[in-house]
């Protein structure tokens, strides 16, 4: 029975599942991340190697006898940075068909089931990401926190944290977000955001600073118009990213899927309702859409391309039904 592997890779874990062609999972197993301009190659290398490893174990077979492996992996968007985690598996001893792809790929492979379309990530930080019919990509944003990631969790949280200040100077409105974010925070005045904002624990950590997105949209839905004005204000940088994406790739007259992936659209729906208008102006007969699998499966069904293989709704079926027993 021939196997497929797909890995999705993120900065903070590392999610494999082993597959058969007809779509059954039959193992998934985790680690620490795999993203090598975190964690070095050598630790990345050794992560993805015993994720292989273990899966492959699990159906009484050695890793280069799977069909085929799809990692995608952050860390992995430039080619320079895939060859170097190709060259380093290599070295590792896996020799089987291999393909490694940035981890907003298997994401948009997850929403379109490896059709054209694009892809807008919003987690901590944002990307969008498009392939058109011709098969040509394109990527927006996704340069980091200090050049970028419009629409995402950090924006929102720093965002936040300006419209406290601002409002404390009187030079902008009163904002619920005041209160929210110092209690979020345990701190006792505004002016002590100032040391906390210049501390690695605080202002200065990424994910720190993402982490008070959702107080945005606790006030939003308390009537706050600063609130308002940061959704939008993300909405409007969103939609600027994917104007530009289907513009470079000529798809403004395409019917296709706009994916929404990622936590900060899975756990906001008023943010999913606000972008969807503005995104219908810049891509009038696109379908936009929340992921229904997970990324890994994205990986999964590009395993299985590269073999050849067509995804049928019985393979998608076999996918469903197995996915709760291989993640409990």
């Amino acid at each position: 029975m021939p196997y497929v592997i797909g890995v999705d890779g993120g900065g903070t874990k590392t999610l494999g599942i082993i597959a058969d062609i007809q779509g059954n999972l039959l193992k998934a197993t985790k680690r620490d991340s795999s993203n090598y301009l975190q964690v070095g190659i050598d630790k990345a290398r050794e992560n993805l190697l015993s994720i292989l490893d273990e899966l492959a174990a699990s159906q009484n077979i050695d890793k280069n006898r799977v069909e085929s492996v799809c990692l995608g992996l952050a860390g992995a968007g430039r080619q320079e940075d895939r060859e170097t985690i190709t060259q380093a598996l290599r070295f590792g001893g896996l020799m089987t068909r291999l393909q490694i792809v940035p981890d907003f790929l298997i994401g948009l492979a997850a929403g379109t089931l490896s059709e054209p379309g694009i892809i807008v990530i919003s987690g901590t930080g944002s990307v969008v990401f498009g392939i058109n019919k011709a098969g040509e990509t394109k990527r927006t944003g996704g340069w980091g926190h200090i050049l970028a990631d419009e629409g995402a969790a950090y924006q929102f949280g720093q965002e936040a944290l300006k419209a406290v200040m601002r409002a404390y100077d009187k030079r902008g409105p009163k904002t619920k977000l005041t209160k929210k974010i110092l209690t979020a925070l345990n701190l006792k005045h505004q002016d002590n955001l100032v040391k906390w904002s210049l501390s690695e624990n605080g202002g200065l950590s990424k994910p720190v600073v993402a982490e008070l997105a959702p107080l945005v949209f606790e006030a939003y839905n308390e009537g706050d118009k600063v609130a308002e004005k940061i959704i939008d204000l993300a909405c409007r940088g969103v939609a600027q990213m994917v104007k530009a994406t289907v513009k470079g790739l000529k798809m403004k007259n395409d019917t296709f899927k706009i994916v929404l992936s990622g936590g900060t659209f899975s756990h906001q729906p008023v943010y999913v309702e606000k972008l969807k208008p503005r995104l219908a102006k810049v891509a009038p007969h696109a379908e936009v859409v929340l992921p229904k699998y997970e990324p890994v499966i994205g990986a999964i069904l590009l395993a299985m391309k590269d073999c050849g293989i067509n995804v049928t709704p019985e393979i998608l079926s076999n996918i469903e039904q197995s996915w709760t027993k291989v993640i409990s």
